[in-house]
This record gives C-alpha cells, structure tokens and sequence, in this order.
C-alpha cells in the first residue's frame, strides 16, 4: 500500500509540472506576442480619449491614468479571448 501511494504521488507530481511548463509556453507563445500587437492601439485609443475628455493634471499623473487605463484595457481584451482554464 505504501508503495502504490508513493507512484501515485510521483506520477500527480509529474502531471503538474507537465501542466505548468503548458501554462508557460502558452503565455509566452500565444499571450505575450498578443499583448505587443495590442499595445499600439490601445495606447492611442486612450490617449486620444483622453484628449476628447481634455484631461488636465500634471505629466506623471497623465502618465498613471494613461498607463492605468491601458493596462485595463489589455486585461479586459485578453481575458475575453483567452479565458483562464
């Protein structure tokens, strides 16, 4: 009995690093080279909503809302197309 509980641990212990290095090479193959094409866009979309609100505050502010906003943008846009399995 305690050699079959030994195996059957080892062998979940190698599934789960099998599906870790999955999660990594698709992050890395599917996910980040998605959240490179998108950055462009994005970043104009909201610069330029920002602009149409005229927003006004100091350059580092400016800065946090634009990169806040982008980072929100992203998520939200790759969360819908990649949902978490």
């Amino acid at each position: 009995m305690g050699a079959l509980s030994i195996s059957h641990l080892l062998c979940l212990l190698q599934y789960g690093l099998e599906q870790g290095r999955n999660r990594t090479r698709r992050i890395e193959e599917v996910v980040l080279p998605e959240i490179e094409s998108l950055k462009p866009a994005v970043s104009k979309r909201v610069f330029d909503e920002m602009r149409a609100a005229q927003m006004r505050g100091s350059k580092k502010e400016l800065n946090m809302f634009h990169a806040k906003k982008c980072i929100s943008i992203v998520g939200i846009t790759l969360f819908s197309s990649h949902p978490l399995r």
